[in-house]
């Protein structure tokens, strides 16, 4: 019945109860988006029962999404974030939504919802080819790591203090993947995501 509900909702949905843990995904158009992104491992049978965690990198985005759940699931208000989803060739604009999801006795879940607002096509970009990273990384392990914010997909500029925040006088602290290339920056990286200055002044101002 609850993955029936949530394969009715627009775009790609999915719930996680209060132990971060999948529990039901909207079949249809999820499975069209690991088939689109090459990506089999993400398919739906695949990832039901796994912690939502597993799926993210770094410790800054990790805390911000367990303080936004904290704080949904004391109120009951839903939260809507814009974000990015960028593949190699393709940026694209992201509605997401989070929401409390009642579960009658067993609960409150929350449940994720993504909307494709735009999507624009570019050259290639080969730090959005996550595949190509993860296959570098088995060849190379001690790869330098480079940040990327979550929500922007701005990058960190090599080099700059992973300890400034906003107002430090640095503006180029994040920088655009284009940038980040034009600077000599290499695609031989590991990703690790957080959140950039801008992003967690206007996105998350209360956490």
């Amino acid at each position: 019945m609850l993955e029936e509900f949530i394969d009715a909702v627009d775009g790609i949905a999915y719930a996680v109860d209060a132990e971060y843990r999948i529990i039901a995904v909207g079949r249809r158009r999820w499975e069209r988006f690991a088939v689109e992104n090459s990506a089999p491992e993400l398919r739906a049978d695949k990832i039901i029962g796994r912690n939502l965690f597993e799926f993210m990198t770094g410790p800054e985005l990790e805390k911000t999404y367990r303080d936004l759940a904290d704080r949904i699931f004391s109120t009951g208000e839903p939260v809507v974030i814009a974000a990015r989803c960028d593949s190699p060739g393709v940026a694209r604009e992201l509605r997401l939504a989070i929401a409390p999801l009642r579960l009658g006795d067993n609960g409150t879940a929350l449940l994720f919802q993504a909307q494709i607002i735009s999507e624009t096509g570019r050259p290639h970009v080969a730090v959005f080819d996550f595949k190509a990273l993860l296959s570098a990384l088995k060849q190379e392990a001690d790869l330098p790591v480079v940040t990327m914010c979550s929500y922007c997909e701005q990058l960190r500029r090599p080099g700059s203090d992973p300890r400034s925040g906003p107002g430090s006088g640095d503006e180029e602290d994040w920088i655009t993947a284009e940038t980040y290339y034009r600077l000599g920056g290499s695609s031989r990286v590991r990703i690790s995501h957080g959140i950039c200055d801008d992003c967690d002044a206007t996105r998350f101002p209360d956490l």
